[in-house]
């Protein structure tokens, strides 16, 4: 993954008992430059039924940071 040039952000939430995300959130945030994390505490494997708003945020601020680059 360290090939990956384009801004990343991993949205993720802390009760995901699907994927979990000290392997593949956290993985892939130390394999990616740049990358950012959204951990969405209480949240399971769905965070964006969950928290919408908040993953529209993410969404918004990694197309904000391609913008800059």
């Amino acid at each position: 993954m360290p090939d990956i040039r384009a801004p990343v952000v991993i949205v993720t939430g802390d009760h995901d008992g699907v994927v979990d995300a000290n392997v593949h959130a956290y993985g892939s945030l130390r394999d990616i430059p740049g990358a950012m994390l959204t951990l969405l505490p209480g949240v399971g494997h769905s965070p964006h039924h969950a928290d919408p708003d908040r993953v529209v945020a993410a969404i918004e601020d990694v197309v904000h940071r391609a913008r800059l680059s």
